[in-house]
């Protein structure tokens, strides 16, 4: 049986951003019959959106993959992760993987699909694992209600910032409120990401909106701290059952704290984030 081409599966799996209508995909071009809102499939991406600036990570996924996959990164960020995160996928299961960048470090049993939503074209084009590619954001995503077993962010969500504190929050807010809408009964959304330690977020939210001025695009990170997370999640997806883990490696284990500098490294123990596992069931 010849598997699906990424054609059938947009035609299966994918809706209007606007309306969350079927997508007509006639003539080999998409778009929704009850918005008018037409679509792009460009070198084997789906673009949610228009491709009308270029992303940070565009230019710099090449040096993201590398660093990402480094032994250090690999016993801090992504070894333990990626056994919780291959464990909760079964066969048959569509998953959708948010800012999932050049590659995922995760197993998928056969039969699971696996799609990828990232604001960052080059990323999207370059990833292998997955099996549909999609060019957008978490806040309107092109799927139908209750259509995505599992969603899962890999350190993404202290990427999804805006021009200010507040926005930063209304980001995340949006990028929850859509994930409760397609994520199915019996579902997970799994979020696993750096929560920093009460002096640092004290500091983070005090200097932000003033260094986001100063460096523009050159700062693209806020990281959440649990607590404040929690706050924020819990009222908008309502779960069934709510679960939290840390990962604990050596604290004289020697790492790069900022992927873009891999020259730069530091102790575990100076690193001053924990680094968590959030589990909401429904």
């Amino acid at each position: 049986m010849l598997s699906p081409t990424p054609i059938d599966l947009i035609r299966k799996h994918l809706a209007c951003t606007e309306c969350k209508g079927v997508l007509d995909s006639s003539l080999g071009k998409y778009s929704c019959p009850s918005c008018q809102r037409h679509y792009a499939f460009e070198d084997g991406v789906f673009c949610a959106r228009e491709r009308s600036s270029q992303h940070y990570f565009d230019t710099k996924h090449e040096v993201m993959q590398v660093g990402n996959t480094s032994p250090e990164i690999m016993a801090l960020c992504y070894s333990n992760q990626s056994r919780i995160a291959a464990e909760l996928i079964h066969e048959g299961d569509v998953v959708v993987d948010i800012g999932c960048g050049p590659t995922v470090h995760y197993e998928r049993p056969k039969g699971a699909l696996l799609i990828g939503l990232d604001p960052s074209f080059d990323s999207l084009r370059v990833n292998s694992k997955l099996d549909l590619r999609v060019f957008g954001g978490a806040e309107s995503m092109p799927f139908a209600d209750k259509s995505v077993d599992r969603i899962f962010f890999f350190y993404s969500i202290h990427h999804m910032i805006g021009r200010t504190v507040a926005e930063n929050t209304a980001n995340l807010a949006a990028a929850l409120r859509e994930c409760r809408r397609v994520v199915r009964d019996q579902g997970n959304l799994v979020i696993f990401d750096m929560s920093p330690w009460w002096p640092a977020w004290q500091a983070q939210r005090m200097a932000w909106n003033r260094a986001r001025i100063s460096l523009d695009d050159k700062l693209d990170m806020f990281f959440w701290r649990g607590s404040a997370l929690e706050k924020l999640a819990g009222p908008i997806l309502s779960a069934r059952h709510y679960s939290t883990e840390s990962f604990s490696v050596s604290p004289f284990l020697v790492f790069p704290p900022v992927f873009s500098l891999p020259n730069l490294r530091v102790p575990r123990f100076l690193y001053p984030f924990d680094i968590k596992m959030y589990k909401w069931s429904f």
